[in-house]
């Protein structure tokens, strides 16, 4: 995901679906969130509680 945000994929303000990243990578909602919390923490990210 960090990737996709550098390469541009994912514009800067855009919503990243987590539903999306689920399906593409073939994984559960807990490793697409422990990810968007990683990002968060570095800066690449901002979880919005409560967003869909």
């Amino acid at each position: 995901m960090k990737k996709r945000i550098l390469d541009g994929r994912c514009k800067p303000g855009s919503r990243i679906s987590i539903e999306e990243v689920r399906w593409e990578f073939g994984v559960s909602k807990n490793p697409v969130m422990d990810a968007m919390r990683r990002l968060e923490t570095t800066g690449f990210a901002q979880i919005v509680p409560r967003s869909g």
